[in-house]
């Protein structure tokens, strides 16, 4: 006696494709990066980009540049004046092509920043508003720095690195638990 042919899949094929779906679909989630890590590296790497142009812009129109730092932005200011001797040097906002240069990230993302004293802007004698906490030097020198890119729902860490003779570095690291 012959066997009616099957339709259908069995239960045991039905469940080896749901494994085979599951097992590829972990796979792709393991591998992504969340987008919270992903905006994390992104704000860190322009960061990186606009401290090397700030440098080199220093360099080329031979004028003083200052980065401030704050938890939600980073803005660049020159420094202006001094061209009699009446006149004091004051921080004004640095504009490229009419447009003031700053980064803005929304929380939960925010900077933090430590620098060593060196190359100082108060030396400069300037005037009027808060002094940058980094400046750039048209000899390509600018203050050493770490500045910290961190989420408050993450324990991932970019730091963008400037050394005195203007080397710029990216590390990422973890949050010590």
């Amino acid at each position: 006696m012959m066997r009616p042919a099957q339709e259908g899949y069995t239960l045991l094929e039905l469940l080896i494709v749901i494994l085979i779906i599951a097992l590829t679909l972990s796979v792709v989630l393991l591998r992504m990066p969340s987008t919270q890590f992903a905006s994390q590296r992104a704000a860190a790497q322009q960061i990186q980009g606009l401290v090397e142009l700030a440098r080199e812009r220093s360099i080329l129109h031979t004028t003083v540049l200052g980065m401030t730092v704050t938890p939600q932005e980073i803005h660049y200011d020159e420094l202006v004046g001094n061209t009699n001797e009446n006149t004091q040097p004051v921080w004004q906002p640095y504009l490229v092509q009419n447009k003031y240069w700053h980064v803005v990230v929304q929380p939960p993302l925010a900077f933090t920043l430590q620098t060593e004293q060196t190359n100082n802007a108060d030396s400069l004698g300037a005037t009027a508003g808060e002094n940058p906490q980094v400046i750039f030097w048209p000899t390509g020198e600018m203050t050493p720095f770490v500045l910290k890119v961190y989420s408050e729902n993450s324990p991932q860490i970019y730091q963008v690195m400037g050394s005195k003779t203007g080397e710029v570095k990216l590390e990422q690291q973890n949050e010590p638990q």
